[in-house]
């Protein structure tokens, strides 16, 4: 093993390569594009900020519609920004053109800006329900181990202003510093283009660098369309529990069955490195009625918003608990419609139900975490991905396959252990190369890690 370790090490070595001015020819409509990628955001940023002309939000319904459009808009943006992100943190802007590389950073800053507008109209939100009904509403026990929700969380226990301060802050500093890069690239391009272009690889690498560490305190998550699970900024550090959590709904005339559900995660931890800062977490993700809420994004004591789709009001689990190890909570949602919101004592209930899990075969597997260790590796460092079958089965084949921007390219399937884990060596990089690293189950779920060096 450690031979082989040796070797893959040292054939990542000879493909780090010094840095080698490209001499692309730099199109002038690159100008051009970055006007109209201007143009198109300030259209979609006001018309994701405008409100509806049919919101009244001096109504208990009103309030409740506003938020439940929420849950989606905030899923939308903060998939976009995850996306966006990690095409930005994994480019290698030392091989794109100008043009190609302005529109990474422009799309990057355009979904920050939306995610960041999303971000202040939910806290606005949370603020005037919490006004609004001039209390908070606590989760109370009622029998058959059901309890009382409310529809919207409030200042105390939603989504923290913090959050949308850090990104805002964030992506401020990114613009301001793409526009003095282009700004210097085009004054000296008239004089050596040849000087400009390497000058202007060199501000975007450590402008992409600078990004990393400011958003050190943010960690963000989606599970997209595909079922990928995509992580960027701080790592999560969510437990593999085992367990697993199913969305049930009901009506007065019945069971809802197949109906979307958005959902949203926020939370606030501690940070490991520095005492007197903390780490703003949030996810988001879609799956149906009958479907599955991933816990290696959800994690005990979080808030939790839910909206399904058919005109129903959402419903905010604060609090989140796991049901005991090895066991399946369906939680049965009392969906009220949105219409029906007219008084404080209007309230949508969920009953849960445990009962045991089995997994009887690699069919079964309902996610896939991933975890890089360490989640920080140094220039040279060798780093470790362990893979995590979500409920644990054993023998079931696990792929993996690593792709770094210095051209470093691996793939390799193990079988999971008892534990229904599996291990990925992967060999040290040169500083600021960045890995993505897809791991993907025998039934198809994934999950991306990601780390730079």
């Amino acid at each position: 093993m450690k031979t082989e370790n040796c070797k893959l090490y040292k054939k990542r070595r000879k493909g780090v390569q010094k840095y080698r001015s490209l001499l692309h020819s730099v199109k002038r409509r690159y100008m051009l594009t970055s006007l109209l990628g201007i143009l198109s955001f300030t259209l979609l940023h006001f018309m994701a900020c405008e409100k509806s002309d049919s919101e009244d939000l001096s109504t208990y319904e009103g309030n409740v519609k506003a938020f439940d459009t929420q849950i989606v808009d905030m899923n939308r943006s903060l998939e976009d920004y995850i996306v966006k992100t990690q095409a930005f943190e994994s480019a290698n802007f030392q091989k794109l053109a100008v043009a190609e590389a302005s529109k990474i950073v422009e799309e990057y800053i355009k979904a920050g800006e939306q995610l960041v507008a999303a971000l202040e109209r939910q806290n606005e939100l949370q603020s005037h329900w919490e006004a609004f009904t001039k209390s908070h509403t606590v989760e109370t026990r009622a029998e058959f181990s059901c309890s009382v929700y409310d529809f919207i969380p409030g200042t105390d226990n939603g989504l923290s202003v913090g959050l949308a301060k850090s990104v805002g802050d964030v992506i401020k500093e990114t613009k301001e510093e793409v526009k003095k890069i282009e700004k210097k690239y085009e004054e000296k391009k008239k004089v050596d283009e040849v000087d400009a272009l390497e000058e202007y690889h060199t501000g975007m690498n450590k402008l992409q660098k600078e990004q990393l560490k400011k958003a050190a305190n943010i960690g963000t998550g989606a599970v997209i369309g595909t079922g990928a699970a995509l992580i960027t900024g701080a790592a999560l550090s969510v437990a593999a529990a085992p367990v697993v959590v199913t969305v049930a709904a009901t009506t007065a005339v019945g069971a809802v069955v197949g109906a979307g559900v958005a959902w949203m995660c926020s939370w606030w931890g501690k940070s490991k490195t520095k005492s007197s800062e903390g780490t703003y977490y949030m996810t988001t993700g879609k799956t149906t009625v009958g479907g599955h809420l991933p816990t290696h994004m959800i994690p005990e004591g979080a808030t939790v918003s839910l909206h399904v789709d058919g005109g129903y009001a959402p419903v905010v689990i604060k609090n989140f608990k796991y049901p005991q190890a090895g066991n399946e909570r369906t939680l049965d949602i009392q969906l009220v419609k949105t219409s029906e919101v007219n008084n404080s004592d209007t309230k949508p209930e969920i009953c849960r139900m445990d009962k045991p899990f089995a997994a009887n075969s690699c069919d079964d597997i309902k996610f896939v975490n991933g975890a890089a260790s360490p989640t920080n590796p140094s220039p040279g460092q060798s780093v470790t991905v362990t893979a995590t079958l979500m409920p644990a089965i054993a023998g079931c084949n696990i792929h993996f396959h690593i792709i770094g921007t210095d051209g470093y390219s691996k793939e390799e399937t193990k079988a999971s252990n008892s534990n229904g884990q599996a291990t990925f060596y992967i060999p040290g990089g040169a500083e600021e190369v960045f890995d993505k690293v897809t791991i993907t189950s025998s039934n198809g779920k994934q999950y991306i890690v990601t780390y730079t060096f």
